[in-house]
């Protein structure tokens, strides 16, 4: 997801508040999660450690998002050596392959899922995806010429699109009269979007694999705080996909 487009100065003033902005984002990226949590435990649907399980993966993730934001302050995400590891293509994946680790490995974990998976209801699945609204901004910086328009455009205008469809479903009650399959397809096009934005955003970095040349490349998405949104965001909203799935997976179609 191609959100909080802002532009990297060394101003202290700007740079504290970009670090108070890493503290709401990893507030942020827990707040679905854990008010689901919550709900379901006290509704008695959710044990005790399987929401401990949900609030160490929640954790996880902060400390990810932290990480990355460290990456991306520091510029070592545009370091050489860091590019020739061709980061595109593991690390976007990284958060969602671990969850699945951690699911697998932990059965607290995956009965923590599984609770999401049954009791959270489809329109807060819906919008969810909704954020993806804000895909907006890079498309507008990319009209402007300050992010690849490979990038900007080749990802921010399908995930602009499905944003605004998770919206239109909300809006018009229809994600009541879609038949489940459709839903499925819905989220497994919202998941190709994301996966195909990570691989569009190597091609756009210098190495072996850079076919997208046009400047500005894809360095500008390695900047604090775009860079969250292709290893942070983007796989959050791909678990969330994930989710609405396995609910209806688990329900029987």
């Amino acid at each position: 997801m191609n959100v909080l487009n802002q532009t990297n100065s060394g101003s202290p003033n700007k740079l504290s508040s970009r670090i108070s902005l890493v503290t709401f984002v990893g507030l942020g990226v827990g707040w679905f999660f854990l008010v689901q949590a919550i709900r379901l435990g006290h509704a008695g649907t959710m044990s005790v450690e399987s929401f401990d399980a949900l609030i160490v993966w929640i954790v996880a993730l902060g400390v990810w998002g932290l990480l990355m934001s460290w990456l991306s302050l520091s510029g070592n995400g545009r370091n050489p050596a860091f590019l020739k590891l061709l980061p595109g293509l593991w690390l976007p994946p990284l958060p969602v392959l671990g969850t699945a680790l951690a699911i697998t490995l932990s059965p607290a974990l995956r009965s923590a899922f599984f609770a999401l998976a049954s009791g959270v209801p489809e329109y807060q699945l819906i919008l969810f995806q909704a954020l993806r609204i804000a895909a907006i901004g890079s498309v507008i910086k990319t009209s402007l010429g300050r992010l690849p328009p490979a990038f900007g455009f080749g990802t921010g205008i399908p995930d602009l699109l499905f944003g605004i469809s998770a919206a239109a479903l909300l809006l018009t009650n229809a994600s009541t009269l879609v038949p489940p399959t459709l839903l499925i397809a819905w989220n497994i096009i919202g998941a190709l979007i994301l996966i195909v934005a990570a691989l569009i955003l190597q091609l756009c970095l210098p190495g072996p694999l850079q076919i997208f040349r046009r400047e500005p490349d894809g360095r500008e998405l390695l900047d604090f705080p775009l860079f969250l949104a292709p290893a942070l965001f983007g796989p959050v909203l791909l678990i969330g996909n994930c989710l609405q799935v396995a609910k209806h997976v688990l329900h029987g179609l």
